[in-house]
C-alpha cells in the first residue's frame, strides 16, 4: 500500500486549521500547527512533503519558516503553499524570494487549493524520481569501476607475453579498446548526472582552435586508422567566453560521437564562427541520419538504436547540457546537401 503524501497545515487561526483538515484529512496524512514555532519543530518531527503556510502568525511569520526551510538541506525538497488574506503584489513577489513555490489568498475556492497541492505532489514526485536516476547512475559508475580496473590491468599484464601469438594479441588490444570504452562511458554517466544539478561555473576566454585541434590530434590514430579527412575551419576573430573544462568535454563528446560512428573513408567537417549573437560550432558529417527524430537529444531516447551503439546519444546529451549551462543549446538539422550537422551554440557576452 502507497504511503499517502504528508502535509503540514500552519495557521494561527483555529478555524482556518479546521478548514483544512476537512479538506485534507480524509485523503493525506495530515497534521496541523497554530505557530511558526511548532511548525520548524514538526517539520523535523513529521517531515512533510508540502506544507500548507499561513504568512501573518505571531512571533515567527509565515516568511521567516520559509526562509528556515529552505535554509535546511534536508528540507528543500518540501514543497510550501504560502496561504494569506495579504493579495498585494509585494506580499506574493516577498513569498516567491524566500522560496514559496506558489501562493494563495484568503478565502481560496476548496477546489483550486486541492488542484495546486496536487501540482506540488507531481513536482516532488518527478524530483525525486530524478534524483533516484542519479543516485542509481552514480553507483552503477562506481560499482563498474573496479571490475574494469582489474580487466584492463590483466589485459596489460598478458601483453607483454612475448610467446602471444598475433591472434592473441589482437584478442588482448578488443578487450582492451572494449574496457576503455566502458570505462569512458562509465565516466560520462557521472558527468551528465552532475550537469543536471544547478552547479556554478566558472567562465573565462575559451581558446576555441587549440581546444578543437587538441581533440582532433587526441584521436589521430582512430582517424588515421579509418582514413577519414577531418577538416577544421575558424571564423571566430575573438575568444568566446565559458567553462573551459564543460567546453572541452562538450567538444570531445561531440567529436567522439562523430568519430566513433564513422565508416572508412569519409570526410569531417567543423567550422567555428559567430552567427547572430551567438558563437556557434557547426560539425557536418553525411552518414549520420536523425531526421524524424524529435527526441534525438534526450539522454534515453532510445528510437533509432542502430546509432547509438557508440555511444552516441550520451554524447549528445552530454553536448547539450554543457550549451545549457551556458544559456545556449545544440541543434541537430539533416539536410540532402550538408548531410547531418550537430550546431553547438551559446550566447556571446
Amino acid at each position: 500500500m502507497l504511503e499517502k503524501t504528508k502535509i503540514l497545515a500552519v495557521d494561527d487561526d483555529l478555524t482556518n486549521l479546521s478548514i483544512l483538515k476537512e479538506i485534507f484529512e480524509q485523503d493525506y496524512e495530515l497534521k496541523a500547527v497554530s505557530s511558526g514555532k511548532d511548525a520548524l519543530l514538526e517539520m523535523v518531527r513529521f517531515h512533510p512533503d508540502i506544507v500548507l503556510l499561513d504568512v501573518m502568525m505571531p512571533e515567527i511569520d509565515g516568511y521567516e519558516v520559509c526562509r528556515r526551510i529552505r535554509g535546511d538541506d534536508n528540507l528543500r525538497s518540501t514543497k510550501t503553499i504560502m496561504i494569506s488574506a495579504r493579495a498585494g503584489l509585494e506580499d506574493r513577489l516577498k513569498g516567491y524570494e524566500v522560496g514559496a513555490n506558489d501562493y494563495v489568498t484568503k478565502p481560496f475556492e476548496d477546489v483550486k487549493l486541492i488542484a495546486k497541492v496536487k501540482v506540488m505532489e507531481r513536482l516532488k514526485f518527478s524530483e525525486e524520481v530524478e534524483k533516484l536516476k542519479d543516485n542509481m547512475l552514480e553507483l552503477l559508475s562506481h560499482e563498474l569501476r573496479a571490475p574494469l580496473n582489474s580487466i584492463l590491468g590483466f589485459a596489460s599484464l598478458l601483453k607483454q607475453n612475448a610467446a602471444l601469438s598475433e591472434t592473441d594479441q589482437e584478442y588482448l588490444d578488443k578487450i582492451t579498446r572494449a574496457a576503455n570504452q566502458l570505462t569512458d562511458l562509465s565516466r560520462k554517466i557521472v558527468l551528465l548526472s552532475e550537469l543536471s544539478k544547478e552547479e556554478k561555473i566558472f567562465p573565462r576566454p575559451i581558446d576555441v582552435e587549440e581546444t578543437i585541434n587538441r581533440a582532433i590530434l587526441f584521436r589521430k590514430s582512430q582517424i588515421e586508422e579509418k582514413k577519414l579527412n577531418v577538416q577544421y575551419g575558424n571564423k571566430l576573430k575573438e575568444k568566446p567566453v565559458a567553462d573551459p573544462h564543460l567546453f572541452e568535454e562538450a567538444i570531445d563528446c561531440l567529436i567522439d560521437c562523430i568519430i566513433e560512428s564513422a565508416p572508412e573513408d569519409q570526410k569531417i567537417s567543423i567550422t567555428s564562427t559567430k552567427h547572430n549573437d551567438c558563437w556557434q560550432i557547426s560539425l557536418n558529417n553525411s552518414w549520420m541520419d536523425f531526421s524524424g527524430e524529435d527526441n534525438v537529444l534526450d539522454p534515453f531516447h532510445m528510437k533509432g538504436t542502430e546509432q547509438y551503439n557508440s555511444g552516441v546519444g550520451l554524447d549528445l546529451a552530454i553536448a547539450k547540457s554543457v550549451a545549457q549551462r551556458h544559456n545556449g543549446n545544440l541543434f541537430v538539422s539533416n539536410s540532402a546537401k550538408h548531410g547531418c550537422s550537430f550546431v553547438f551554440q551559446i550566447p556571446l557576452i
